[in-house]
């Protein structure tokens, strides 16, 4: 089958086999999964607009999957102390996940932060790209996802140890490579959560990262984008304004934010109605 023939049609009909099991597998797909498959054939159909193959996107008039609605895990205060405590910002992988449990950065905003997106004088980083699945640097997902953070002595220090670690690492390859091979460089367009060869790492190879490290912290039950929902809930927990949460998190939905807030709040009254029932 051509590119011009596949419809947005036959994209929804895709979509709810897939939901209904009509896979290899013979298991039913969950609504997260299939929207990432509609978000990976998006891009592969941007492309052929691109470059003139196509003339419209099928995608933009297909009915994106509705996403799956189960209840998010988060851990408790002394938890995710006990896991900052324990990470190794020298470490790409143990500091992406400080990165996310501490910022509530998603998985592409991480892989696309490149050193001159981090401000060591003023003391803030600028988040303002990702990058995808099919290795695309490009702006975040919405305008709201664009936001400048405030980097906590904790984050910074953190982040200046993992740019050593890097320079170091680069300059032990360097020292075994021959000078037509070519050098590696920290710049300030590089990665900054990056692979051996200071090459950006993609936001399945950081989920697969972690399905192998989180038993080494206990947390063998925490995807994750959980420990980003951790950072929110935190937040809430804190009573940190539900639109300074937005902001932060770069929700473009206010619901979204709203209801952590509303769901932690309400976690709060219950356990002060107890503490109070306890008295009669």
């Amino acid at each position: 089958m051509k590119l011009e023939d596949v419809t947005p049609q036959m994209l929804n009909n895709v979509y709810v086999a897939m939901m209904q099991g009509d896979t290899l597998s013979g298991r039913k797909s969950g609504g997260s999964y299939v929207n990432q498959i509609h978000d990976n054939i998006t891009l592969v159909f941007q492309r052929a607009v691109k470059e003139g193959i196509l003339v419209a996107n099928p995608c933009d008039m297909a009915d994106s999957p509705r996403m799956d609605t189960k209840p998010k895990k988060a851990m408790q205060p002394d938890k995710v102390r006990e896991l900052v405590a324990e990470l190794d910002p020298t470490d790409p992988h143990e500091c992406a996940y400080l990165l996310t449990v501490t910022l509530g950065l998603r998985r592409g905003e991480i892989c696309g932060l490149s050193w001159g997106d981090v401000d060591f004088e003023r003391n803030v980083v600028d988040v303002s790209h990702s990058y995808d699945s099919l290795g695309n640097l490009k702006g975040t997902k919405t305008k709201a996802g664009m936001r400048l953070l405030p980097l906590s002595p904790v984050i910074r220090d953190a982040l200046l140890k993992m740019k050593e670690a890097q320079a170091a690492q680069f300059a032990k390859t360097n020292s075994s490579h021959k000078p037509e091979e070519g050098y590696l460089e920290q710049i300030e367009d590089g990665a900054a959560i990056a692979g051996h060869y200071g090459e950006r790492v993609k936001p399945g190879t950081m989920s697969r990262w972690w399905a192998i490290d989180r038993e080494s912290f206990d947390l063998g039950g925490f995807t994750l984008h959980e420990l980003r929902h951790t950072c929110l809930t935190m937040l809430a927990m804190g009573n940190v304004h539900p639109k300074v949460m937005q902001e932060l998190t770069g929700h473009y939905s206010s619901q979204i934010t709203m209801d952590i807030y509303t769901h932690v709040n309400m976690d709060a009254k219950r356990q002060a109605v107890e503490a109070v029932s306890k008295l009669f």
